[in-house]
């Protein structure tokens, strides 16, 4: 049945009417609400799946276990509605308000969410697998524990989101704006971050296993206890990052800046340092076994019994380099720039 946007509200009892009347007999007819005015409105547990809800108003609506799947909601307002538990999987929310929307444990898989507002919104233990959210607006949102595997996020915005321990495996975030959410614990194993914006984001014990960084900005990040095996950072900014107790073995880190980084306790075995710009930075206790640093800028940088068996650092630079407890007798130091230098320290 087709309602006239000019409606005011319609009342609970004349919506689950409609709803049963779609329902009766021997075929399902998705319900035509598109503009309706349902602010407010209880449709807890309602099964309205397929239902025409574009540019529908459904602001602080009770949608709590809410049968939407496939249902067409292009512009329509869930500001602060109650979607928790909610089944939203292929439902296009495509510009869609659900800015401080509840979406707890909601199903949102496969939805298209491009350019949604969810400023705010809950989503904490949400499953968002495969959901188009590029450049969708998820500042300050609650993600704890959500699914999000191969999840799209090009582009989206997540300033300030909580992403506590969410899985983000094979995402694609390219360009994200991400500053200073937490990412503690997350899963981004095989995700693609290239050129996003991670700059004082937490991202301690999270796995980046294959991820790839290239490009992205994590200027003050926190990265200790990074699982980041094979990990691509190259040309990223890594300016006083912290990173500790940390597995980047045969990671990609050519000509990223770790300028004043605090490096301790990490690994690099097989690493790719070329060109990579590691003036003022701190290391200690580090491993750079079979380490490329061909033409790496180490000056003024601090090595504390670091292990460099088999390294390479040709043509690098030593200017200023401070070294302790460091033995380079098992590196090839060809064409090292200031190696006449080295200061112990």
């Amino acid at each position: 049945m087709e309602f006239n946007p000019d409606d005011r509200i319609l009342s609970d009892k004349d919506l689950w009417e409609f709803i049963v009347m779609s329902s009766t007999g021997d075929a399902y007819r998705p319900l035509n609400l598109q503009g309706a005015n349902l602010q407010g409105a209880n449709l807890r547990a309602a099964n309205i799946h397929r239902a025409n809800l574009k540019n529908a108003q459904l602001r602080g609506a009770m949608l709590y276990k809410t049968n939407l799947a496939e249902a067409s909601l292009p512009g329509a307002s869930l500001v602060s509605a109650n979607l928790e538990e909610a089944e939203l999987t292929r439902a296009n929310l495509l510009g869609a308000d659900l800015s401080r929307a509840d979406l707890r444990g909601a199903d949102l898989s496969y939805a298209n969410l491009t350019g949604a507002n969810l400023l705010g919104a809950d989503l904490s233990h949400a499953n968002l697998s495969y959901a188009n959210l590029s450049r969708a607006d998820l500042r300050g949102a609650k993600l704890s524990e959500a699914y999000l595997r191969e999840v799209n996020l090009t582009e989206a915005y997540l300033r300030g989101a909580n992403l506590f321990s969410a899985n983000l495996s094979e995402a694609t975030l390219i360009k994200a704006q991400m500053m200073s959410a937490n990412l503690r614990l997350a899963i981004l194993n095989g995700a693609n971050l290239q050129g996003a914006n991670l700059c004082d984001t937490n991202l301690s014990g999270a796995e980046l296993v294959k991820a790839d960084l290239t490009g992205c900005q994590l200027y003050r990040a926190e990265l200790s206890q990074l699982k980041a095996q094979q990990a691509i950072f190259a040309e990223a900014e890594l300016i006083v990052v912290s990173l500790h107790k940390s597995d980047l073995t045969k990671a990609d880190l050519r000509a990223c800046n770790l300028y004043g980084a605090s490096l301790r306790d990490s690994i690099f075995d097989g690493a790719l340092l070329h060109e990579a710009q590691l003036v003022g930075t701190y290391i200690e206790q580090c491993a750079f076994n079979e380490a490329t640093l061909t033409h790496a800028d180490l000056e003024g940088a601090v090595l504390k019994y670091c292990a460099f068996s088999g390294a390479d650092f040709s043509y690098a630079s030593f200017k200023d380099l401070i070294v302790q407890g460091v033995d380079l007798s098992q590196a090839k130091l060809e064409g090292v720039e200031y190696l006449d230098l080295l200061g112990e320290g």
